[in-house]
This record gives C-alpha cells, sequence and structure tokens, in this order.
C-alpha cells in the first residue's frame, strides 16, 4: 500500500549527529495527540497525491508508440481530434503540461526528434507482413529511442507529486508551527527526504 511509504520514516527527525532515529520521540511527546493526527492526515495526504500522480502506463511498445504520436500531433497543432487522455486522474490540462514538459526535457537532453523518432517506428509497424511473431529489431530500435523519454517521465510525474505534497502539507502544518515546531519540524524533515523532496531540493527517484 502508498502509506508504506510515508509510515516508517514519520519516527526519524535528523539531528547533528547525524543518527536518523533520533528525536522522534520528543516531537511525538510534545503533544501526542496532534503528533498522530498530523501523521494519519499527512499519510491520507500523501497516498492520495501519489494515485493522482501516477506515471504514464502502457501495455506494450507498439501502445506506447500510438499514445506519444497521438500527444506529438495535438500538441504541435497538427490535430482536430479531443486531446488525448491517457493519465485519467490528472486533469487534462496538467496531462498535457506535464507531456509537454517531458517532450521538452527529452529533446533538449537526447537532441532527438520526437515527431522523426515516432514516423520512423511507425514506418517499421506498417512494413511488417502479418506472418512474424516476434519483432525484436522493432524491439530495439524502440528502446533506443524511447528508455531515456520514460525515465525522464517518471522523474517529471514525481516533481509534479512532490511539489504538490509540499503545498498541501504546508497547509496542513504551518498553522501549527508557532505552537509546535518540533512536530512541524519533525514531519517537514521527513517531507525533505530524497523521495518527497521537491526539484530543488533533491533527485527523487522512481516510485514503486
Amino acid at each position: 500500500m502508498l502509506l508504506s511509504l510515508l509510515v516508517p520514516t514519520l519516527g526519524c527527525r535528523p539531528q547533528a549527529n547525524d543518527d536518523p532515529s533520533a528525536g522522534g520521540s520528543a516531537a511525538i511527546e510534545s503533544n501526542p495527540e496532534l503528533f498522530n493526527e498530523l501523521q494519519a492526515e499527512l499519510s491520507e495526504l500523501i497516498n492520495a497525491t501519489s494515485l493522482t500522480y501516477q506515471q504514464l502506463e502502457y501495455d506494450y511498445a507498439e501502445d506506447l508508440l500510438d499514445r506519444l504520436d497521438r500527444y506529438e500531433a495535438y500538441l504541435a497543432g497538427d490535430s482536430t481530434e479531443d486531446p488525448p487522455r491517457f493519465m485519467p486522474n490528472l486533469d487534462a490540462e496538467e496531462e498535457l503540461d506535464h507531456l509537454r514538459e517531458v517532450i521538452r526535457r527529452w529533446e533538449d537532453q537526447t537532441g532527438k526528434n520526437l515527431r522523426e523518432e515516432i514516423d520512423a517506428l511507425k514506418a517499421d509497424v506498417a512494413a511488417r507482413t502479418g506472418e512474424e511473431q516476434f519483432y525484436p529489431e522493432f524491439q530495439k530500435k524502440f528502446s533506443a529511442a524511447f528508455d531515456d523519454f520514460i525515465k525522464i517521465e517518471v522523474a517529471e510525474i514525481i516533481e509534479r507529486r512532490n511539489r504538490v505534497i509540499h503545498q498541501q502539507a504546508e497547509d496542513l502544518l504551518g498553522p501549527h508551527r508557532a505552537a509546535h515546531p518540533e512536530i512541524v519540524e519533525h514531519f517537514e524533515a521527513m517531507l525533505a527526504s530524497p523521495q518527497y523532496a521537491p526539484p530543488d531540493q533533491g533527485d527523487p527517484s522512481p516510485a514503486t
């Protein structure tokens, strides 16, 4: 469950001695009721946000190729169809904004052109005779073209998730900052870990 991503880290509070387990009891003891309440609400917040910001899913290489084809055509203004919707937990505008940013990063980092890569692979698919059961050469070409794209997409959606988590966590924790700073600092230290750090504070690894 997504809840397991959060709960094991809630007892950790970075200290000067670098002992990640030190200080957790002090935050709990300062106000156990508030600590448990905020822990539960923060866990729910992270779980709900993580369900919303899921990576782009696909069944096989040709399926992803079709999705990228439709995204690129729409973003380039070459499609009269409705916006492609393959990430239904996001609203349509944010889905397109996410893919637009992923395409920009991928093209900048690789020097490739998305439309050219898509069209080359579509030509391979169109040339199939229907007699083959497997297409290892296509898979090699697809992997060479889009393995980096997939990694970039995962990283970007995690960045979006973490930004939202921090915005919502501030709304949750902010009202208690003055009266219970040790509790707020405890949860903020957890949110500063690489798993939940916003883009300017860390390099979040893909969630599992």
